[in-house]
């Protein structure tokens, strides 16, 4: 899971970058979650979350502007 000190320090170009490689991530765990399973399912949880955290760091530093 990421931090969120490490988050703060990334502009907001990487932040995107790294949610698009996220999401990217999900789509491929939820396909193989459906064609031939997964014995990691935690990751699945742990990704959104921390989607969730590029999300909320964004959103806090463009209401600090």
């Amino acid at each position: 899971m990421l931090n969120v000190n490490e988050l703060k320090k990334l502009d907001k170009k990487a932040l995107i970058q790294k949610i698009a490689e996220m999401k990217k991530q999900v789509f491929e765990i939820k396909f193989s979650k459906y064609t031939t399973g997964i014995e990691k399912s935690h990751l699945l949880k742990n990704l959104k979350k921390d989607i969730a955290k590029c999300f909320t760091v964004i959103n806090a530093n463009r209401a600090g502007e």
